[in-house]
């Protein structure tokens, strides 16, 4: 298994890692049913593709070095779809394919090809926000994130983009990649005993405010006019919720050292969605959680300075 996403209705597992000695012919993603699932009924429908354009029946003549650009470890859901991003070994850079999500045999359909310069393991993606982002590692293993926003519909490509090295040395083969908020990232690596260099396997917490904050908040950031100037040293924002975990209603203080109040309040679900959003809130705020789904939620203050804070909070 390389990747897992989901649907409000079903987790969708990848089974489609293509890196060994020979082609494979057997690429399928497997569709689980969340609902049967909660009943603790485990069963799955399997969805087999191929690409366009691929030869099962080629070898790679393996020689140490991968050379195949149909292995894929990154995918994603959207709409009536699911977009996989290759894993090019020698191209260091990723086609979108895209095939339906119902089961059967379908043939994936390459919508656009992106430079990565490097190779794409995993991917975390965020449709409300119009959010995609892409993790992978080239050749020695040197990690980086490539960030795309602003599409329209599903050309994840045809937006803008930036491309963020991690700064962690060689070695670190991360795999997976997932948000709430779309601003903090957690990121794995898998362990790397090669080259001399020994990498542990680790969890990583990532944050890309400094990217992605003013495209995410742009009412809460400040205008060009002032981008340049030198502000003083702000400090922290004091959030605290109760009761927490909670089933009525969820009493919320923001504490601002300087005395000053307000700010942007922001709900998000256990996938990332956005489920409320609250302007101008003062330091007490009682918010009324009736007819949320039960779960784990985050919840998100950005105050007009770009100070903020967030929670993580349960909602029976």
């Amino acid at each position: 298994m390389e990747e897992v996403a989901q649907d409000d209705e079903y987790l969708y597992l990848g089974d489609f890692g293509n890196n060994h000695s020979a082609l494979r012919n057997n690429l399928r993603v497997y569709r689980l049913s969340k609902s049967q699932l909660l009943e603790k009924r485990f069963r799955y429908d399997t969805i087999r593709f191929i690409y366009d354009g691929y030869d099962p029946a080629a070898s790679n003549n393996w020689t140490g070095t991968p050379i195949t650009d149909y292995d894929c470890e990154a995918f994603v859901v959207a709409g009536d779809s699911l977009y996989l991003f290759t894993k090019q070994w020698t191209g260091q850079q990723t086609v979108c394919y895209a095939m339906p999500k119902t089961p059967g045999r379908h043939v994936a359909e390459p919508i656009k090809r992106f430079n990565t310069q490097g190779m794409v393991t995993g991917a975390s993606y965020l449709p409300e926000k119009r959010l995609l982002v892409l993790v992978g590692y080239n050749s020695v293993c040197q990690p980086f994130a490539q960030l795309l926003y602003d599409f329209e519909g599903t050309d994840f490509f045809g937006g803008r983009h930036q491309r963020v090295s991690l700064g962690l040395g060689m070695g670190y083969q991360v795999e997976s990649i997932a948000t709430l908020d779309g601003e903090h990232y957690y990121m794995t690596n898998e362990r790397f005993d090669r080259m001399g260099v020994t990498r542990d396997p680790q969890l990583w917490k990532m944050d890309f405010s400094d990217y992605l904050h003013s495209y995410l908040y742009p009412d809460t950031t400040q205008s060009d006019t002032t981008q340049n100037m030198e502000l003083p040293q702000i400090s922290a924002v004091g959030l605290t919720v109760a009761p927490n975990p909670a089933d009525r209603l969820m009493e919320v203080r923001v504490e601002l050292p300087d005395g000053q109040n307000g700010g942007v309040l922001l709900l998000y679900d256990s996938v990332g969605r956005e489920v409320l959003r609250l302007k101008n809130v003062s330091s007490y705020q009682i918010i009324d959680i009736q007819g949320y789904d039960p779960g784990m939620y985050t919840l998100l203050i950005i105050c007009a300075d770009g100070r903020k804070a967030s929670r993580q909070v349960v909602i029976r």
